[in-house]
């Protein structure tokens, strides 16, 4: 009798034996999207934060405290995460969270908040190894986490409570003491004749937190909440990328090749009419009409230049698809970018002939950094037409330009540099407007004027003074540095 020897188990068999194998073990420790229970820790590092923004920012105006502040919460969120954390992405995460945080030093203002406010929560799915184009979700989505939360955890069964006799009177009598007090204190700032009474009781030398200061509390607990819970919260922080759809995109009909063509070949011409006037007048000197001066030619004409070059800009997005169909339009785009390109530095020129004239203001300046932005992404455009980039890519480098320029307006003092433009050049200075600045142009008037502040500005403009530090929760290095140069400048005038 023949026998047959089969090697190795049949792959039926194998698919037919799961129950064989024990199961895969599971990854739910390391699964940052499983939610799971916030730990004791995470109540009291809330409570630790809580009472550390009571401390910093309650009763001041919020300078250097809010950007230690920022410091604290970032390091408690990386504490209580309950993995290990690449250095990588916790060195970009804490880089991102100190340039949020850097504009804060500098001085209070609504810039800086911005950026603490935006940045920060970058900051934080970065550190979550999320990706950070959602993270402002932060603030409308953190607040309904933080009631979801609190939801879950009223709804929770009670554990057991295995403890000594001391703790046991602690848990037993910390709700009722504590909601007692909160209680209290709202019953005594309703009711006149109690309040009287308890003020009257020697023994109250504890002050009972005002109404105002309890829903400072409140308001720090549920934005702080999901800062230290950021493994249950990043999912909702920044979502997964969902699945590419592909398929063309829906463009009017009225945008086409031919009408892509037609414009380009419009669009050159009256821009070329446009550039040889402009050379003329501001390089060749060419007159003007009968009453304008160039001070008001170049007023007149340097902000609707600015709003034609961003059409421009647009169109110039709208069209680049089209320049494969035939090779005369990517010559005729880049011909018209180029064009625009200069349309906006001559803006800039007007602009400048306007200021030597009238002098500097916050609005010129704007419109002088707004300007340069769009002559710098038209220059990105131009690349991008050359090298046959895409659209993202564009947009990406102009966002990025806009946001640095931003970021370095931050630690950029405007008011400084108007008064002493305006107090350096030929022309009288308005000192109305100059009085009207902040406490930056102060150095500059008592510089150059030689005079004192009073003096200078008269009673009818004395509406700029310095500002007095009188805590260093307030202190900014920006206003440090203007008593600085103010107690100088004095000190000098005063000797003989």
């Amino acid at each position: 009798m023949k026998t047959t020897l089969i090697k190795g188990v049949p792959l039926s068999m194998q698919q037919d034996g799961w129950w064989l194998t024990p199961p895969p073990p599971s990854d739910e420790a390391n699964d940052p999207k499983r939610v799971s229970q916030p730990l004791p820790k995470h109540a009291i590092a809330l409570v630790a934060l809580i009472a550390l923004g009571d401390i910093l920012m309650w009763g001041v105006t919020p300078g250097l405290s809010l950007a230690v502040f920022g410091v604290a919460v970032f390091m408690f969120a990386a504490l209580l995460w309950p993995h290990d954390i690449a250095p990588k992405r916790l060195v970009l995460s804490a880089g991102v969270a100190l340039l949020a945080l850097l504009p804060l030093v500098e001085l209070m203002q609504p810039l800086s908040l911005l950026f603490f406010f935006g940045g920060l929560p970058v900051a934080l799915s970065l550190l979550a190894g999320r990706r950070p184009f959602g993270a402002l979700r932060y603030w409308w989505r953190g607040p309904v986490f933080s009631g979801a939360s609190l939801l879950q955890i009223a709804q929770s069964p009670v554990p057991k409570i295995d403890a000594g006799p001391l703790q046991r009177i602690a848990l037993t009598w910390a709700l009722p003491v504590g909601v007692g007090l909160i209680f209290a204190s709202l019953l005594v700032q309703a009711n006149p004749v109690l309040e009287l009474w308890a003020v009257s009781l020697p023994s109250m030398a504890v002050q009972v937190p005002s109404l105002e200061r309890m829903l400072f509390w409140s308001g720090l607990a549920i934005l702080l909440w999901p800062a230290l819970c950021l493994v249950q919260f990043a999912p909702k922080l920044s979502p997964d990328p969902g699945p590419d759809v592909f398929g063309p995109r829906r463009i009017p009909v009225v945008i086409n090749a031919g009408s892509i063509l037609r414009s380009l070949v419009i669009f050159n011409l009256l821009f070329v009419v446009q550039n040889i006037m402009d050379v003329a007048v501001l390089l060749g000197g060419a007159g003007l009409p009968e009453g304008m001066s160039y001070a008001e030619y170049a007023h007149r004409g340097a902000y609707p230049l600015v709003a034609l070059a961003l059409l421009s800009g647009g169109f110039a997005l709208l069209a680049r698809p089209f320049i494969t169909a035939a090779p005369v339009l990517k010559a005729l785009l880049v011909i018209w970018v180029v064009q625009t390109v200069w349309l906006t530095l001559s803006s800039v020129a007007r602009l400048e002939m306007y200021v030597d004239v009238y002098g500097l203001t916050r609005l010129r300046i704007a419109a002088a950094i707004w300007m340069c932005l769009v002559a710098s992404g038209l220059g990105l455009i131009l690349w991008q037409i050359l090298k046959g980039l895409p659209n993202l890519w564009m947009i990406k480098r102009t966002c990025t330009l806009g946001v640095c320029a931003l970021y370095i307006s931050c630690f950029t003092s405007f008011d400084a540099t108007i008064g002493w433009y305006n107090l350096n050049r030929a022309a009288i200075a308005d000192r109305g407007y100059l009085c009207d600045l902040s406490e930056d142009a102060i150095p500059a008037i008592l510089r150059y004027s030689g005079q004192s502040l009073k003096t200078f500005c008269r009673d009818q403009y004395a509406h700029i003074k310095l500002s007095h530090l009188d805590d260093w929760r307030e202190w900014g290095f920006r206003n440090a540095r203007t008593r600085r140069s103010v107690a100088e400048i004095e000190f000098q005038q005063a000797q003989p």
